[in-house]
């Protein structure tokens, strides 16, 4: 069930002035950064896809052979979860150490950790889809 004192707080705090419209429009955009699990099978097609894969897999590296167990071993990567991101940098890290041929790189590093980033909007957090006109000026009433 939606919370309609939370929903009302958010308006008088910061939305006074606003249109029930203007609300709606603000509540509703996806504008609030977050994380998201990254899929080991999108990590894997990346790799795949810019020609790092090979070397990280036929490699005797122990970071290498420890990149390839955590891809086997998980379905996703939660970066929600600090230590779960922390392992993932520092084993990414490791293969830039590394320095394979081809090289796994900081841009590389940089996609990946990409995968993790989404917008979501104060809905998404905090109600139950979308915040619908109705709902906003049922608690302007």
């Amino acid at each position: 069930m939606p919370n309609y004192a939370l929903l009302q707080a958010k308006i008088v705090a910061d939305h006074a002035a606003d249109t029930a419209e203007q609300i709606s429009a603000a509540l509703n955009a996806k504008t609030i950064a977050t994380k998201q699990p990254i899929s080991t099978a999108d990590i894997k097609k990346y790799l795949l896809l810019n020609g790092v894969w090979l070397a990280i897999k036929t490699s005797a590296n122990p970071v290498a052979v420890t990149a390839m167990d955590a891809l086997a071993l998980f379905e996703a990567f939660n970066v929600q979860e600090s230590n779960v991101q922390a392992m993932l940098v520092q084993i990414m890290d490791g293969l830039i150490a590394a320095n394979l041929t081809p090289a796994f790189t900081a841009t590389h590093k940089a996609a990946v950790l990409a995968m993790g980033d989404t917008l979501v909007s104060w809905a998404d957090q905090h109600w139950e889809g979308a915040v619908q006109l109705w709902q906003i000026k049922e608690v302007q009433a």
